[in-house]
């Protein structure tokens, strides 16, 4: 399905910035691990918080690349 990486981002922002300012900070991080893990990727301006238009540039970097996951069947016979 195609994903609005400003939806996405928005919904993201809304979720997880419990103090209100727009942004995922350290200790909103800890109820975000996905964000948390990729932060060296996502924080572009390096200043331990996460915006939405870093989240928003990140998806769209994702989406550029046509990465994704796919599930994959296999039998192993030893």
């Amino acid at each position: 399905p195609a994903i609005d990486a400003a939806q996405a981002a928005a919904a993201a922002i809304k979720a997880y910035d419990a103090s209100g300012n727009g942004t995922i900070e350290k200790g909103e991080l800890d109820a975000a691990a996905p964000i948390k893990a990729a932060l060296a990727r996502v924080d572009t301006n390096h200043d331990g918080a996460v915006s939405a238009d870093e989240l928003k540039a990140r998806i769209q970097k994702w989406q550029a690349s046509q990465t994704g996951l796919i599930a994959v069947s296999a039998k192993v016979l030893l």
